[in-house]
């Protein structure tokens, strides 16, 4: 006979520390990005504003239903006022971060920059033959 794995019980398990943070005078609580639903995370990670926005309502224990954010944990109440404050887009994007890394992602592995409209990771080629240094061979430094 064999064994059936529970994916709940090792969850549970596994489960971390939420990330705190000050924010506007407050302290914040967001739960740990792994209880955060990886689908959510690699889009926000991408630089998915609205991805990004929904990363942090879960956090504070909110779930979507489209676009509507339903409250599911006690601490859910966090999101509704979180989002009155006002929110630039530096201060957000240092905050992802700060959270993925609390999460231990590595640099680069979730690297949410919602400047950009993709990755902020260089292509793994370069797309033309032309690179910086290539470009500045024969050239003189500015004195």
């Amino acid at each position: 006979m064999s064994d059936v794995f529970d994916l709940d019980a090792a969850a549970a398990e596994a489960a971390k520390e939420p990330f705190r943070f000050v924010f506007s005078g407050r302290e914040w609580r967001l739960l740990h990005m792994s209880e955060i639903d990886w689908r959510v995370i690699e889009r926000a990670d991408s630089g998915n504003i609205s991805a990004i926005r929904e990363a942090f309502h879960a956090g504070f224990g909110c779930v979507h239903d489209g676009d509507t954010a339903i409250h599911s944990d006690i601490h859910s109440d966090q999101a509704t006022e979180f989002d009155r404050l006002h929110q630039g887009i530096t201060a957000m994007t240092i905050l992802f971060r700060r959270w993925a890394a609390h999460a231990g992602l590595a640099e680069g592995e979730s690297q949410a920059s919602p400047a950009s409209s993709g990755s902020t990771a260089g292509p793994s080629t370069p797309p033309s033959s032309t690179t910086m240094a290539s470009a500045s061979v024969g050239s003189s430094p500015a004195s």
